[in-house]
């Protein structure tokens, strides 16, 4: 029986940089980029890092991607892994739903204010957690949109 166990939450003040951490499908990287800028946001302020299964396989995109070979034996990462998360992001979006230890790890070692995901995973990595379908990203970026005002909207 697991025991819930309450955290402190730091709701970020305002929202400048995002960090995207996601599974490899640049269909939904390009829709979510979209939607994610339908909703205010412009493309410098979005940091996206990608999960490939297969770096071998690897084809030319603009957005940062790393596999299980961009981490050391004792699950160190890798120089470009460790400058993703060493940014700071006022929200980390957590867009995976299967559980992938090496992108729960990056997420753990991301410095953020504010984790953003699905119900999918174990609650304890988000601090705002949606049951959306991954395939809608415009509907999860209207939803996010409309908790975070919520959120830092004085009561």
């Amino acid at each position: 029986m697991r025991r819930h166990v309450e955290k402190t939450v730091s709701k970020p003040k305002s929202i400048n940089k995002i960090g995207i951490l996601m599974e490899d499908n640049e269909e939904i990287t390009r829709s979510l980029s979209r939607a994610l800028r339908s909703i205010g946001f412009s493309k410098d302020q979005l940091h996206f890092m990608m999960y490939r299964s297969e770096n071998g396989s690897e084809q030319p995109t603009q957005i940062s991607t790393f596999s299980s070979t961009d981490f050391s034996y004792t699950a160190h990462p890798h120089e470009k892994v460790q400058t993703f998360c060493d940014k700071g992001y006022d929200v980390l979006i957590n867009y995976f739903t299967k559980s992938n230890p090496y992108l729960e790890l990056v997420s753990l070692k991301t410095q953020t204010k504010f984790r953003v995901g699905f119900t999918a995973l174990d609650n304890r990595y988000n601090d705002l957690i949606f049951s959306l379908p991954t395939e809608e990203p415009k509907l999860f970026c209207q939803q996010m949109n409309n908790y975070l005002k919520r959120i830092n909207s004085p009561c």
